[in-house]
């Protein structure tokens, strides 16, 4: 059928993309040290999660959307539905711990720097995953294959063993699964979606609205304030469309995993169940998606992200056989701090340590928020 076509066209680029970029996203963060912030800890996290569905559940989504048939065995079905389940899950609760980060760290910064730490935040994300995996237990209980009806025959019934011909599908006692529905879409989703709008609209009142308590009178300070505000400007915008996008790629699945829990169709809601259930795999490739889109977003509105990708790739494309020419770069009244590599071939400049900059006679460290 075409949607089936359509599905396979989507899938196939979306899965190279999304692997490609997130496994990007994780090795910059790891090999360059001035990446290694708080806020980057939390963006490894989510791609890692986003790893998890683009390596497992996007592959077996295509087949069994088009077949309508499980080939992959029980215990495959038990686990690409868990483990879709605890990737989205801990997904929507880095995103919530990130826009808690960036709010304790904008209106009380001091604070966040006794709290916040490489360690502390390990500990916070290992915490995320610990309450993803227990609220998505229960689909390891309910998921079973259930071998395909095909009449009396015998000769049918032998096939179907032989070959496997199976659904995996959802076994609940009594009415678990509505509460289970209902508890699910509250939790993972409505919940944090309210932290979020919270943190971020208190965010911006303090960003964009109210003024720095900073003496105006010296330019220094000023100067100073002016580009951390900037920064934490950016770096809140940029955690803001990903909260906003990760709630519009999964809210037509969170929506219609809800009304199929609840089995509302046509008697209620005016939808035929056949048109839910041929608009479920759609759904499902939207929120997929969005694991492709968030390192892209990390790429194209994150300055240090896009250098430390200049800077790796220029590594790679440097010839080894010519000698690497160095170059300090000093001025009268500041210095760089950091050295560069030039190739005249390439034209690749690849930092060696964090830039830092001097005034007067204090250096004040750029600041990667």
């Amino acid at each position: 059928e075409l949607r089936h076509i359509v599905l396979i066209a989507c899938y196939i680029p979306l899965i190279m993309v999304a692997a490609a970029a997130n496994i990007l996203v994780i090795v910059v963060v790891f090999k360059f040290h001035y990446m290694r912030s708080v806020t980057n800890y939390f963006l490894v996290n989510l791609s890692i999660a986003d790893l998890l569905v683009t390596l497992i559940c996007m592959p077996m989504s295509i087949g069994q959307a088009v077949s309508g048939l499980w080939l992959y065995g029980e215990a495959m079905c038990k686990l690409t539905s868990y483990l879709q389940g605890v990737s989205v899950g801990a997904s929507v609760f880095t995103i919530t711990a990130m826009s808690i980060d960036r709010y304790i760290a904008i209106r009380h910064s001091l604070t966040f720097r006794k709290i916040f730490n490489r360690k502390s935040t390990i500990c916070v994300i290992i915490c995320l995953w610990i309450i993803s995996l227990t609220i998505f237990a229960p689909v390891l209980w309910v998921r079973q294959t259930a071998l395909v009806e095909l009449g009396d025959d015998p000769l049918l019934s032998a096939a179907v063993e032989r070959y496997g011909l199976a659904f995996c599908i959802e076994d609940w006692p009594s009415r678990f699964k509505y509460v289970y529905g209902i508890l699910c879409f509250v939790v993972v989703y409505f919940t944090p979606g309210c932290v979020v709008i919270f943190a971020y609209t208190l965010m911006g009142r303090r960003l964009w609205v109210i003024q720095s308590p900073f003496d105006t009178e010296e330019r220094t300070a000023r100067t100073q304030q002016a580009r951390i505000v900037r920064e934490r400007r950016r770096v809140a915008r940029l955690l803001l469309v990903l909260a906003v996008l990760f709630a519009m790629c999964w809210l037509p699945y969170n929506l219609l995993a809800l009304l199929l829990d609840l089995e509302l169709s046509l008697q209620t809601i005016g939808i035929p169940h056949d048109s839910l259930m041929k608009a479920y795999p759609f759904t499902l490739l939207l929120g997929h998606a969005n694991s492709a889109i968030n390192p892209l977003l990390y790429c194209f509105m994150t300055r240090n992200f896009r250098r430390a990708v200049r800077n790796m790739m220029c590594q790679q494309g440097l010839p080894r056989s010519r000698p690497r020419q160095r170059i300090k770069t000093k001025s009268a009244t500041s210095t760089s701090g950091y050295a560069s590599y030039h190739s005249p071939h390439r034209r690749c400049y690849v930092l060696t340590n964090l830039p830092r900059r001097t005034t007067g006679t204090r250096t004040l460290p750029i600041s990667y928020l």
